[in-house]
């Protein structure tokens, strides 16, 4: 700190450096937290697919982020990556009747779906959607931890089927 009078004060922080190491692959967004479950969040629009990885961080999560659903699928196809919920989009999932969903599911036994969407949940329901819980766009910090809970609480899901989980 240097401080001098009708000059004003300077502060100097020195810091270590750091080599940048490899970041996730391209399309595919990684963050986590400690211990918490792992959720795999499948969202096309970039800001919403941040603020729900960071709000799931915040809530102890381990977070994986895809823009897609074949790149859901390809982190579902590996066995090393664990996955506690999938948290889709939609409009992502309606866009092939399902088939990501229903593949997702009899991928990994015991994965559990919570659909989110900004569209009425009866206007995909009735295209015969996978089951599922459903989170209403926009919802807050709250309804996310909430429903992620509540699919955590409700235990694994038997093969080929998604556990059922309501927004609060």
């Amino acid at each position: 700190m240097n401080s001098q009078p009708d000059r004003g004060t300077t502060f100097a922080i020195e810091l270590p450096s750091t080599k940048p190491g490899p970041g996730p692959p391209q399309g595919e967004h990684s963050a986590t937290a400690d211990d918490g479950p792992t959720v795999l969040v499948v969202e096309h629009e970039d800001n919403v697919r941040t603020l729900v990885g960071l709000m799931l961080t915040d809530a102890g999560h381990r977070v994986l982020e895809v823009t897609n659903g074949e790149q859901a699928l390809a982190i579902l196809r590996d066995p090393a990556n664990i996955v506690d919920v999938m948290l889709a989009d939609l409009t992502l999932v309606a866009r092939d009747q399902g088939q990501i969903a229903s593949t997702a599911t009899e991928l990994r036994a015991g994965l559990t779906m919570i659909y989110m969407s900004a569209e009425p949940e009866a206007s995909f329901r009735v295209n015969g959607m996978p089951p599922g819980g459903f989170l209403a766009k926009p919802f807050t910090e709250h309804d996310l931890a909430s429903s992620m809970h509540h699919a955590l609480a409700t235990g694994p899901s038997p093969p080929g089927q998604a556990t059922v989980v309501r927004s609060p």
